[in-house]
C-alpha cells in the first residue's frame, strides 16, 4: 500500500511539476535579442561606405586631371620660354656682330632677323639702308675722298645704330619675358598646391573609410553572435513545448519500477563508494589537491568552461601552454578538445598534442588514427608539420592536433631529445593555445613531457568515477617532481 501512494505521489508531483518548469522555461519575446537595429545600422554603414568609395573616386579623377592640366601648362610655359630664350640669343649674336664688324652687310642681316621684319621702321630702315648702298656703289676708287661718299656712310652708320637700338630694346623685352615665365624659387606653382590639397582629403577619405569598415564589421559579428543566440533560444522554446506536452501517463506504468530502481541503485552505490571511494566534489578534490576545482558538466557548454578558459588562457596573454593530466586518459582528450573549440571561437590560433600513446585518447574522440603522430617524432623519424592534422569542428571552428603515434620505448637518445625539445619549443611558441594531454603515470617520460610538466597542469577529473586513491596518488606524485597544479576541471 505504500509503495502504490507512493508511486500515485510521483505521478502527480511529476506530471505538475514538468508542466510548470515547461510554462516557465519557455521563452519570452524581449528575452531575445533585437536584430532590427542592426540590421538598420548596418544599412547605414554601408550606404556611408559607398558615399566614401564614390568621394575617393572623384577625388582620385580630379587629382589625376589636375596632374593632366598641370603637366600640360608647364609644358607650354617651358616651351614658350625657350623660344622666347632662342630669339634673344639670335639678337645678342646679331648685336654682337654689328658691334664687332659695323658694315652694312651687318646691319642687314639684323634688320632681316625674323624677329625684327614685322616691324614697319626696321622695314623703312632697311630699305633706306639698301638705297643708301647702291648709292655708295656708284663711286669708285675715289670713293674714300669724296665728300658726298663720306656722308653715305654716315648715314649708313646712323641706320645701323638706329637697327642696333631697336634689336636691343627687343632683346631686353624677350628677356623680361623669358625671365617672367620662369618659377620663383622656393614657390611651387598653383596646380601642385591643389594637388597637395586633394592628397590631403583623399587620406582623410581614407581614414574614414577604415573607420567604417570596422564598424561596418563589429555590427556583423553582433548581427551573428545575435542571431545565433535567437536561434538558440526558439530551439530551447521548441524543445521545452514538446517536454510539456507530453503526458505523464507513461510515467505512472514506470514509476514503481523507477523507485524500485532508484532504491536498489542507491543501495549499490552506497556498497560500493564504501568499499572504493570515489571522487564526489569539488572540496575534496580541493582538500586532496589543494589547487582550486572548477564544476564542469559532462557538456563541455556551461559557462564553467568559460570561466576555466579565461583563468588558464586570458586574452591578453600572446601564447598559452597548458599541460593535460587524468587518472583515467579518457576525459583529458574531451576536456583539451572542448577548451581548444573555445579558443578557435574567440579567433585564436590552438593546437592540441596527445604525448600518451597508451591509450591514444585525441584520436579516439576525434576518430583519426593514431598514427603517425608525437611518438614518430620524438623517434626522430619524422617532423611536426608532418604529423600535424587540421580537424573542422561544429560551428566553422578550426583546430590543430597531433594525434599519440607509437610509444618509444626504451632511454631517449640525448642528441635527439634535444632537437625534439627545440622543435617542441617553436612548435608551441607558433600559436596562441597549445593544449598537452601528458601520461600520468608514465616512468620513463621523453624531453616534451618534462617539458609539457613545467606548463601549469590542469587535472581533469570525473565525478563519481575518478576514484579518490588514485587522484591521492597522482597528487602525491606531481608535488614530488616537483609540478605545479594550476587547477583542477571536474566533469560530470
Amino acid at each position: 500500500m505504500a509503495t502504490l501512494i507512493a508511486t500515485l505521489s510521483a505521478l502527480v508531483v511529476l506530471d505538475r511539476v514538468a508542466r510548470l518548469r515547461s510554462r516557465d522555461e519557455i521563452p519570452r519575446g524581449a528575452a531575445k535579442p533585437d536584430t532590427m537595429n542592426l540590421l538598420a545600422m548596418r544599412a547605414r554603414l554601408v550606404d556611408t561606405a559607398s558615399t566614401i568609395a564614390q568621394a575617393l573616386a572623384n577625388a582620385r579623377f580630379a587629382r589625376e586631371r589636375a596632374a593632366r592640366d598641370s603637366e600640360a601648362t608647364e609644358l607650354v610655359v617651358r616651351a614658350r620660354r625657350d623660344t622666347l630664350a632662342a630669339e634673344a640669343a639670335q639678337l645678342t649674336r646679331l648685336l654682337a656682330r654689328a658691334v664687332d664688324a659695323p658694315l652694312p652687310s651687318s646691319y642687314r642681316a639684323l634688320a632681316e632677323a625674323p624677329w625684327m621684319r614685322g616691324q614697319s621702321r626696321v622695314r623703312a630702315l632697311a630699305d633706306s639702308l639698301g638705297e643708301l648702298e647702291r648709292a655708295r656703289e656708284s663711286f669708285e676708287a675715289v670713293a674714300g675722298v669724296d665728300p658726298v661718299f663720306v656722308a653715305l656712310t654716315e648715314r649708313v652708320t646712323e641706320i645701323g645704330h638706329a637697327l642696333q637700338a631697336i634689336a636691343s630694346a627687343r632683346r631686353n623685352r624677350l628677356l623680361r619675358a623669358a625671365s617672367s615665365l620662369a618659377p620663383a624659387n622656393g614657390s611651387a606653382p598653383t596646380s601642385r598646391e591643389s594637388l597637395a590639397s586633394s592628397s590631403g582629403d583623399s587620406l582623410t577619405l581614407l581614414s574614414r573609410a577604415e573607420a567604417v569598415r570596422e564598424q561596418l564589421g563589429a555590427t556583423e559579428a553582433l548581427l551573428i553572435r545575435n542571431r545565433r543566440a535567437d536561434a538558440e533560444i526558439d530551439r530551447r522554446a521548441r524543445a521545452t513545448r514538446l517536454f510539456g506536452g507530453r503526458v505523464a501517463s507513461d510515467l505512472g506504468v514506470l514509476s514503481g519500477s523507477v523507485l524500485f530502481a532508484l532504491t536498489c541503485g542507491f543501495a549499490l552505490a552506497l556498497c560500493v563508494e564504501i568499499g572504493r571511494p570515489v571522487v564526489a566534489d569539488e572540496n575534496e578534490v580541493q582538500r586532496v589537491t589543494g589547487a582550486r576545482a572548477d564544476a564542469i558538466s559532462t557538456l563541455l557548454n556551461e559557462p564553467a568552461l568559460g570561466v576555466l578558459y579565461q583563468r588558464f588562457a586570458p586574452a591578453s596573454a600572446a601564447a598559452t601552454a597548458i599541460a593535460i593530466i587524468a587518472p583515467p586518459p579518457g576525459p583529458a582528450a574531451r576536456l583539451a578538445i572542448a577548451l581548444a573549440e573555445h579558443a578557435a571561437r574567440e579567433g585564436r590560433h590552438a593546437l592540441v598534442v596527445d604525448a600518451d600513446p597508451s591509450v591514444s585518447g585525441l584520436a579516439r574522440a576525434l576518430d583519426l588514427t593514431p598514427e603517425p603522430g608525437y611518438g614518430n617524432v620524438a623517434r626522430g623519424a619524422m617532423e611536426f608539420a608532418d604529423v600535424r592534422a587540421v580537424v573542422r569542428r561544429p560551428g566553422e571552428l578550426r583546430i590543430d592536433v597531433i594525434p599519440s603515434g607509437r610509444r618509444v620505448d626504451g632511454p631517449p637518445d640525448a642528441v635527439q631529445s634535444v632537437r625534439f625539445l627545440a622543435d617542441f619549443r617553436r612548435l608551441v611558441l607558433s600559436y596562441d593555445l597549445s593544449l598537452c594531454i601528458v601520461p600520468a603515470w608514465d616512468d620513463q617520460p621523453d624531453a616534451g613531457v618534462h617539458q609539457a610538466l613545467e606548463w601549469p597542469v590542469l587535472l581533469c577529473l570525473e565525478r563519481g568515477r575518478t576514484p579518490l586513491r588514485d587522484l591521492t596518488r597522482l597528487a602525491a606524485r606531481l608535488r614530488a617532481l616537483p609540478v605545479r597544479i594550476a587547477g583542477t576541471a571536474l566533469l560530470g
